[in-house]
Protein backbone atom coordinates (compact mmCIF):
# COMPACT_ATOMS: atom_id res chain seq x y z
CA UNK A 1 0.00 0.00 0.00
CA UNK A 2 1.18 3.51 -0.77
CA UNK A 3 0.03 6.77 0.82
CA UNK A 4 -0.46 10.20 -0.76
CA UNK A 5 -0.78 13.17 1.61
CA UNK A 6 -2.46 16.21 0.02
CA UNK A 7 -1.88 19.53 1.80
CA UNK A 8 -3.02 23.00 0.75
CA UNK A 9 -0.03 25.37 0.83
CA UNK A 10 -1.91 28.67 0.63
CA UNK A 11 -5.11 30.03 2.25
CA UNK A 12 -7.32 27.16 1.09
CA UNK A 13 -9.00 26.88 -2.32
CA UNK A 14 -5.85 25.51 -3.98
CA UNK A 15 -7.52 22.64 -5.83
CA UNK A 16 -7.00 19.90 -3.24
CA UNK A 17 -10.17 18.10 -4.30
CA UNK A 18 -8.99 17.83 -7.87
CA UNK A 19 -5.61 16.54 -6.74
CA UNK A 20 -7.22 13.88 -4.53
CA UNK A 21 -9.48 12.91 -7.43
CA UNK A 22 -6.36 12.54 -9.62
CA UNK A 23 -4.59 10.34 -7.07
CA UNK A 24 -7.63 8.01 -6.90
CA UNK A 25 -8.31 7.89 -10.65
CA UNK A 26 -7.24 4.22 -10.90
CA UNK A 27 -9.43 3.04 -8.03
CA UNK A 28 -11.07 -0.32 -8.75
CA UNK A 29 -13.69 -2.07 -6.62
CA UNK A 30 -13.01 0.15 -3.63
CA UNK A 31 -9.29 -0.65 -3.40
CA UNK A 32 -8.46 2.95 -2.44
CA UNK A 33 -9.65 5.18 0.38
CA UNK A 34 -9.52 8.89 1.17
CA UNK A 35 -8.76 9.76 4.80
CA UNK A 36 -10.32 13.00 6.02
CA UNK A 37 -7.89 14.55 8.46
CA UNK A 38 -8.11 18.00 10.02
CA UNK A 39 -11.13 20.28 10.21
CA UNK A 40 -14.68 19.38 9.36
CA UNK A 41 -17.46 20.10 6.90
CA UNK A 42 -16.25 23.66 6.24
CA UNK A 43 -14.05 22.24 3.46
CA UNK A 44 -15.32 22.72 -0.06
CA UNK A 45 -13.34 20.57 -2.51
CA UNK A 46 -14.63 20.54 -6.08
CA UNK A 47 -14.49 17.56 -8.43
CA UNK A 48 -15.82 17.42 -11.98
CA UNK A 49 -16.53 14.20 -13.86
CA UNK A 50 -17.91 14.89 -17.32
CA UNK A 51 -21.22 16.66 -16.77
CA UNK A 52 -21.24 15.83 -13.04
CA UNK A 53 -19.85 18.36 -10.59
CA UNK A 54 -19.79 18.14 -6.80
CA UNK A 55 -18.31 20.15 -3.94
CA UNK A 56 -17.11 17.74 -1.24
CA UNK A 57 -17.56 18.68 2.41
CA UNK A 58 -18.01 15.50 4.41
CA UNK A 59 -16.83 12.84 1.97
CA UNK A 60 -13.49 12.14 0.35
CA UNK A 61 -12.88 13.75 -3.03
CA UNK A 62 -12.18 10.31 -4.51
CA UNK A 63 -15.83 9.26 -4.05
CA UNK A 64 -16.68 9.65 -7.74
CA UNK A 65 -13.87 7.19 -8.52
CA UNK A 66 -15.29 4.62 -6.10
CA UNK A 67 -12.81 5.30 -3.30
CA UNK A 68 -13.99 4.75 0.28
CA UNK A 69 -14.04 7.58 2.82
CA UNK A 70 -12.32 7.10 6.19
CA UNK A 71 -13.19 9.79 8.71
CA UNK A 72 -10.22 9.97 11.08
CA UNK A 73 -10.55 10.76 14.76
CA UNK A 74 -9.31 14.33 14.25
CA UNK A 75 -12.17 15.16 11.85
CA UNK A 76 -15.25 16.92 13.21
CA UNK A 77 -18.50 15.22 12.16
CA UNK A 78 -21.42 17.43 11.08
CA UNK A 79 -24.53 15.23 10.72
CA UNK A 80 -26.60 17.99 9.10
CA UNK A 81 -24.08 18.50 6.29
CA UNK A 82 -23.53 14.74 6.00
CA UNK A 83 -27.24 14.09 5.44
CA UNK A 84 -27.60 16.76 2.77
CA UNK A 85 -24.44 15.76 0.95
CA UNK A 86 -25.27 12.06 1.01
CA UNK A 87 -28.52 12.82 -0.78
CA UNK A 88 -26.74 15.07 -3.30
CA UNK A 89 -24.27 12.31 -4.15
CA UNK A 90 -27.04 9.74 -4.50
CA UNK A 91 -28.80 12.05 -6.98
CA UNK A 92 -25.57 12.13 -8.99
CA UNK A 93 -25.50 8.33 -9.00
CA UNK A 94 -22.85 7.71 -6.31
CA UNK A 95 -23.27 5.75 -3.08
CA UNK A 96 -20.43 6.55 -0.66
CA UNK A 97 -18.87 3.88 1.52
CA UNK A 98 -17.86 5.57 4.75
CA UNK A 99 -15.94 4.48 7.84
CA UNK A 100 -15.74 6.71 10.91
CA UNK A 101 -13.67 6.65 14.09
CA UNK A 102 -15.72 6.35 17.27
CA UNK A 103 -13.72 9.15 18.92
CA UNK A 104 -14.82 11.85 16.46
CA UNK A 105 -16.63 14.78 18.03
CA UNK A 106 -20.01 15.92 16.73
CA UNK A 107 -20.93 19.47 15.65
CA UNK A 108 -24.43 20.68 16.55
CA UNK A 109 -26.83 23.28 15.08
CA UNK A 110 -26.12 25.57 18.05
CA UNK A 111 -22.42 25.70 17.19
CA UNK A 112 -23.28 27.17 13.79
CA UNK A 113 -25.84 29.57 15.28
CA UNK A 114 -23.38 30.93 17.84
CA UNK A 115 -20.74 31.29 15.11
CA UNK A 116 -23.09 33.19 12.80
CA UNK A 117 -24.52 35.32 15.61
CA UNK A 118 -21.03 36.33 16.78
CA UNK A 119 -19.87 37.13 13.27
CA UNK A 120 -22.95 39.29 12.64
CA UNK A 121 -22.52 41.14 15.94
CA UNK A 122 -18.89 41.94 15.07
CA UNK A 123 -19.96 43.73 11.90
CA UNK A 124 -16.97 44.96 9.89
CA UNK A 125 -14.61 43.36 12.44
CA UNK A 126 -15.84 39.83 11.77
CA UNK A 127 -13.36 36.99 11.44
CA UNK A 128 -14.65 35.84 8.07
CA UNK A 129 -15.37 32.25 9.09
CA UNK A 130 -17.47 29.81 7.07
CA UNK A 131 -20.45 30.09 9.43
CA UNK A 132 -20.59 26.34 10.13
CA UNK A 133 -19.48 26.59 13.76
CA UNK A 134 -16.28 24.54 13.49
CA UNK A 135 -14.43 26.64 16.06
CA UNK A 136 -17.47 26.68 18.35
CA UNK A 137 -17.73 22.89 18.22
CA UNK A 138 -14.05 22.65 19.17
CA UNK A 139 -14.57 24.92 22.18
CA UNK A 140 -17.70 23.09 23.35
CA UNK A 141 -16.16 19.64 22.91
CA UNK A 142 -13.37 20.52 25.35
CA UNK A 143 -15.95 20.32 28.13
CA UNK A 144 -16.91 16.65 28.70
CA UNK A 145 -20.45 17.39 29.89
CA UNK A 146 -21.21 19.12 26.59
CA UNK A 147 -19.15 16.99 24.19
CA UNK A 148 -20.79 14.37 21.96
CA UNK A 149 -18.84 11.59 20.24
CA UNK A 150 -19.63 9.12 17.49
CA UNK A 151 -19.38 6.33 20.07
CA UNK A 152 -22.27 7.83 22.05
CA UNK A 153 -24.36 8.07 18.88
CA UNK A 154 -23.58 4.47 17.96
CA UNK A 155 -24.52 3.25 21.45
CA UNK A 156 -27.84 5.09 21.26
CA UNK A 157 -28.60 3.62 17.84
CA UNK A 158 -27.57 0.08 18.85
CA UNK A 159 -29.85 0.22 21.89
CA UNK A 160 -32.58 2.05 19.97
CA UNK A 161 -32.71 4.45 22.92
CA UNK A 162 -31.84 8.09 22.25
CA UNK A 163 -32.85 9.36 25.67
CA UNK A 164 -29.31 10.14 26.91
CA UNK A 165 -28.45 11.98 23.71
CA UNK A 166 -31.68 14.00 23.85
CA UNK A 167 -30.96 14.91 27.46
CA UNK A 168 -27.43 16.05 26.61
CA UNK A 169 -28.75 18.15 23.73
CA UNK A 170 -31.24 19.78 26.11
CA UNK A 171 -28.40 20.59 28.52
CA UNK A 172 -26.36 22.11 25.69
CA UNK A 173 -29.33 24.17 24.59
CA UNK A 174 -30.43 25.33 28.05
CA UNK A 175 -27.08 25.71 29.85
CA UNK A 176 -24.17 25.91 27.46
CA UNK A 177 -25.61 28.09 24.68
CA UNK A 178 -26.73 31.04 26.88
CA UNK A 179 -23.39 31.05 28.72
CA UNK A 180 -21.37 30.88 25.51
CA UNK A 181 -23.45 33.63 23.88
CA UNK A 182 -22.88 35.86 26.89
CA UNK A 183 -19.16 35.24 26.60
CA UNK A 184 -18.72 35.89 22.87
CA UNK A 185 -21.13 38.80 22.56
CA UNK A 186 -19.37 40.60 25.44
CA UNK A 187 -22.25 42.94 26.24
CA UNK A 188 -23.64 43.17 22.71
CA UNK A 189 -27.25 42.25 22.05
CA UNK A 190 -28.16 39.19 20.03
CA UNK A 191 -28.66 40.48 16.46
CA UNK A 192 -32.38 40.75 15.83
CA UNK A 193 -32.44 38.22 13.00
CA UNK A 194 -31.08 35.52 15.34
CA UNK A 195 -33.48 35.97 18.26
CA UNK A 196 -36.14 33.66 16.82
CA UNK A 197 -33.50 31.08 15.82
CA UNK A 198 -32.35 30.65 19.41
CA UNK A 199 -35.97 30.20 20.47
CA UNK A 200 -36.47 27.21 18.15
CA UNK A 201 -36.23 23.63 19.36
CA UNK A 202 -33.72 21.84 17.13
CA UNK A 203 -33.46 18.69 19.24
CA UNK A 204 -35.86 16.46 17.29
CA UNK A 205 -34.58 17.45 13.85
CA UNK A 206 -30.98 17.04 14.99
CA UNK A 207 -31.73 13.61 16.44
CA UNK A 208 -33.04 12.67 13.01
CA UNK A 209 -29.78 13.82 11.39
CA UNK A 210 -27.74 11.91 13.97
CA UNK A 211 -29.73 8.75 13.26
CA UNK A 212 -29.29 9.16 9.50
CA UNK A 213 -25.57 9.65 9.89
CA UNK A 214 -24.89 6.64 12.11
CA UNK A 215 -27.01 4.37 9.90
CA UNK A 216 -25.05 5.30 6.78
CA UNK A 217 -21.53 4.77 8.11
CA UNK A 218 -19.50 1.93 9.58
CA UNK A 219 -17.91 2.79 12.92
CA UNK A 220 -14.42 1.32 12.84
CA UNK A 221 -10.90 2.06 14.04
CA UNK A 222 -8.55 0.57 11.45
CA UNK A 223 -5.17 -0.94 12.21
CA UNK A 224 -2.35 -0.58 9.71
CA UNK A 225 -2.57 -4.30 8.99
CA UNK A 226 -6.24 -4.01 8.09
CA UNK A 227 -5.59 -0.95 5.92
CA UNK A 228 -2.72 -2.54 4.01
CA UNK A 229 -4.79 -5.67 3.38
CA UNK A 230 -7.89 -3.81 2.22
CA UNK A 231 -6.39 -0.96 0.18
CA UNK A 232 -3.62 -0.43 -2.35
CA UNK A 233 -3.62 3.32 -1.71
CA UNK A 234 -4.69 5.81 0.96
CA UNK A 235 -4.99 9.51 0.15
CA UNK A 236 -4.94 11.84 3.14
CA UNK A 237 -7.08 14.88 2.32
CA UNK A 238 -6.32 17.96 4.40
CA UNK A 239 -8.71 20.89 4.77
CA UNK A 240 -7.94 24.61 4.39
CA UNK A 241 -4.33 25.77 3.93
CA UNK A 242 -1.03 26.24 5.72
CA UNK A 243 -1.28 30.04 5.61
CA UNK A 244 -4.33 30.13 7.90
CA UNK A 245 -3.34 27.37 10.28
CA UNK A 246 -2.88 28.56 13.87
CA UNK A 247 0.10 26.25 14.14
CA UNK A 248 2.09 28.71 12.05
CA UNK A 249 0.62 32.05 13.21
CA UNK A 250 1.33 33.65 9.85
CA UNK A 251 -1.88 35.64 9.75
CA UNK A 252 -2.62 36.45 13.39
CA UNK A 253 -6.20 36.33 14.58
CA UNK A 254 -7.75 35.35 11.23
CA UNK A 255 -6.46 31.79 11.51
CA UNK A 256 -8.09 28.45 12.21
CA UNK A 257 -7.40 25.97 15.04
CA UNK A 258 -7.91 22.95 12.78
CA UNK A 259 -4.16 22.68 12.12
CA UNK A 260 -3.52 22.03 8.46
CA UNK A 261 -0.23 20.29 7.76
CA UNK A 262 1.93 17.27 8.33
CA UNK A 263 1.51 17.24 12.11
CA UNK A 264 -2.22 16.52 11.68
CA UNK A 265 -1.46 13.80 9.16
CA UNK A 266 1.05 12.25 11.55
CA UNK A 267 -1.67 12.28 14.22
CA UNK A 268 -3.95 10.40 11.84
CA UNK A 269 -1.18 7.95 10.94
CA UNK A 270 -0.49 7.40 14.63
CA UNK A 271 -4.15 6.55 15.19
CA UNK A 272 -3.61 3.70 12.68
CA UNK A 273 -0.50 2.66 14.65
CA UNK A 274 1.87 3.74 11.87
CA UNK A 275 5.04 4.76 13.71
CA UNK A 276 7.52 5.20 10.87
CA UNK A 277 7.26 6.74 7.41
CA UNK A 278 9.29 3.79 6.13
CA UNK A 279 6.39 1.39 6.72
CA UNK A 280 4.74 2.50 3.47
CA UNK A 281 5.65 4.37 0.28
CA UNK A 282 4.56 7.87 1.24
CA UNK A 283 4.39 10.97 -0.94
CA UNK A 284 3.58 14.40 0.52
CA UNK A 285 2.08 16.70 -2.12
CA UNK A 286 1.67 20.41 -1.41
CA UNK A 287 -1.04 21.95 -3.57
CA UNK A 288 -1.42 25.48 -4.90
CA UNK A 289 -2.79 27.43 -7.80
CA UNK A 290 -0.32 29.53 -9.79
CA UNK A 291 -1.91 32.54 -8.12
CA UNK A 292 -3.03 33.09 -4.54
CA UNK A 293 -6.59 33.36 -3.23
CA UNK A 294 -8.25 33.97 0.10
CA UNK A 295 -11.92 33.65 1.02
CA UNK A 296 -12.72 35.59 4.20
CA UNK A 297 -11.12 38.30 6.32
CA UNK A 298 -7.41 38.73 7.07
CA UNK A 299 -4.38 40.12 5.32
CA UNK A 300 -3.48 38.95 1.84
CA UNK A 301 -0.01 40.15 0.75
CA UNK A 302 0.10 41.29 -2.85
CA UNK A 303 -3.72 41.52 -3.10
CA UNK A 304 -4.86 42.73 -6.50
CA UNK A 305 -7.80 42.73 -8.89
CA UNK A 306 -8.25 39.33 -10.49
CA UNK A 307 -7.97 40.80 -13.99
CA UNK A 308 -4.45 41.95 -13.19
CA UNK A 309 -3.54 38.27 -12.99
CA UNK A 310 -5.54 36.88 -15.88
CA UNK A 311 -8.83 37.43 -17.69
CA UNK A 312 -9.36 33.66 -17.78
CA UNK A 313 -9.73 33.08 -14.04
CA UNK A 314 -13.19 31.75 -13.17
CA UNK A 315 -14.10 30.26 -9.79
CA UNK A 316 -17.60 28.79 -9.70
CA UNK A 317 -17.06 27.19 -6.26
CA UNK A 318 -15.98 30.14 -4.14
CA UNK A 319 -18.91 32.41 -4.89
CA UNK A 320 -19.86 35.39 -2.75
CA UNK A 321 -21.51 34.36 0.51
CA UNK A 322 -22.79 36.11 3.61
CA UNK A 323 -20.00 34.97 5.91
CA UNK A 324 -16.84 35.15 3.83
CA UNK A 325 -17.81 37.70 1.23
CA UNK A 326 -16.14 37.43 -2.18
CA UNK A 327 -12.97 35.53 -2.91
CA UNK A 328 -9.85 37.70 -3.08
CA UNK A 329 -6.80 37.36 -5.31
CA UNK A 330 -3.06 38.04 -5.11
CA UNK A 331 0.08 37.30 -7.06
CA UNK A 332 1.87 34.09 -6.11
CA UNK A 333 4.64 34.92 -3.62
CA UNK A 334 7.42 32.36 -4.04
CA UNK A 335 9.23 33.27 -0.83
CA UNK A 336 6.12 32.99 1.34
CA UNK A 337 5.15 29.72 -0.30
CA UNK A 338 8.59 28.20 0.22
CA UNK A 339 8.74 29.50 3.79
CA UNK A 340 5.49 27.96 4.95
CA UNK A 341 6.22 24.62 3.24
CA UNK A 342 9.65 24.47 4.86
CA UNK A 343 8.12 25.25 8.27
CA UNK A 344 5.66 22.42 7.77
CA UNK A 345 8.44 20.05 6.76
CA UNK A 346 10.29 20.89 9.98
CA UNK A 347 7.98 18.57 11.92
CA UNK A 348 9.56 15.65 10.03
CA UNK A 349 12.59 15.81 12.31
CA UNK A 350 10.40 14.29 15.03
CA UNK A 351 9.23 11.40 12.82
CA UNK A 352 11.11 8.29 11.76
CA UNK A 353 11.48 7.33 8.13
CA UNK A 354 11.50 9.05 4.75
CA UNK A 355 8.96 10.15 2.17
CA UNK A 356 8.85 11.74 -1.28
CA UNK A 357 8.04 15.44 -1.66
CA UNK A 358 6.06 16.86 -4.58
CA UNK A 359 3.91 19.82 -5.58
CA UNK A 360 0.71 20.16 -7.59
CA UNK A 361 0.22 23.49 -9.35
CA UNK A 362 -3.38 23.85 -10.49
CA UNK A 363 -5.36 26.09 -12.87
CA UNK A 364 -2.55 26.33 -15.44
CA UNK A 365 -5.22 26.67 -18.15
CA UNK A 366 -6.26 30.01 -16.61
CA UNK A 367 -3.05 31.82 -17.61
CA UNK A 368 -3.30 34.65 -20.13
CA UNK A 369 -1.02 33.77 -23.05
CA UNK A 370 0.42 31.02 -20.88
CA UNK A 371 2.20 33.63 -18.72
CA UNK A 372 2.33 33.58 -14.92
CA UNK A 373 2.72 36.76 -12.85
CA UNK A 374 4.48 36.16 -9.52
CA UNK A 375 6.64 37.77 -6.82
CA UNK A 376 10.08 36.60 -5.71
CA UNK A 377 12.70 38.48 -3.69
CA UNK A 378 10.24 41.37 -3.54
CA UNK A 379 10.18 41.79 -7.33
CA UNK A 380 7.40 41.09 -9.82
CA UNK A 381 8.14 38.60 -12.61
CA UNK A 382 6.43 37.11 -15.65
CA UNK A 383 7.22 33.67 -16.98
CA UNK A 384 5.76 30.60 -18.69
CA UNK A 385 4.26 27.65 -16.83
CA UNK A 386 7.25 25.33 -17.18
CA UNK A 387 9.69 28.05 -16.12
CA UNK A 388 7.43 28.79 -13.15
CA UNK A 389 7.65 25.13 -12.13
CA UNK A 390 11.42 25.41 -12.36
CA UNK A 391 11.36 28.49 -10.12
CA UNK A 392 9.47 26.53 -7.47
CA UNK A 393 11.57 23.42 -7.89
CA UNK A 394 14.89 25.24 -7.55
CA UNK A 395 13.98 26.14 -3.98
CA UNK A 396 13.68 22.47 -3.04
CA UNK A 397 16.26 20.92 -5.34
CA UNK A 398 18.72 20.33 -2.50
CA UNK A 399 16.20 18.17 -0.62
CA UNK A 400 17.05 14.55 -1.36
CA UNK A 401 13.39 13.50 -1.29
CA UNK A 402 12.15 16.09 -3.80
CA UNK A 403 10.42 14.23 -6.63
CA UNK A 404 9.01 17.04 -8.81
CA UNK A 405 5.75 18.76 -9.75
CA UNK A 406 2.35 18.00 -11.20
CA UNK A 407 0.68 20.56 -13.47
CA UNK A 408 -3.11 20.63 -13.34
CA UNK A 409 -5.38 22.17 -15.97
CA UNK A 410 -9.14 22.31 -16.44
CA UNK A 411 -12.12 21.63 -14.19
CA UNK A 412 -11.26 17.94 -14.10
CA UNK A 413 -7.59 18.67 -13.24
CA UNK A 414 -6.02 16.84 -16.13
CA UNK A 415 -2.40 16.75 -15.06
CA UNK A 416 -0.19 17.47 -18.03
CA UNK A 417 3.11 16.58 -16.41
CA UNK A 418 3.76 13.93 -13.80
CA UNK A 419 6.57 15.10 -11.55
CA UNK A 420 8.97 15.96 -14.36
Amino acid sequence: MDIKIVIGAQYGDEGKGRTVDYFTRNCSNGDMAVVLTNGGAQRGHTVVKGDKRHIFHHFGSGTMNGADTIISEIFQVNPMVFTNEWNELRELGFTPNVYVDENCFIATPWDALINQCWETALGDSRFGSCGLGVYEAIIRSKEPEYAITVKEIKDANDKNDWTLIAEKLDIICMDYVPARLHEVLDGRNIPEQFVSNFEKDYVLSFLSDLAFFIRHVTVKKFTKAELSTKYKRLVFENAQGLAISQRYYEQGENTTPTYTGLSSDFDALDSFDVKSMDEFDIEVCYVTRWYTTRHGAGILPGETDVNNLSTKIIDSTNVHNEWQGSIRYAMFDVDRFVGRVMRDLNVVQFVEGKFELSFAINAIDQCDNKKIHYIMDGRENWTGAIDFVNVISENFALLSNFAGCYLGAGDDAKYTAERD
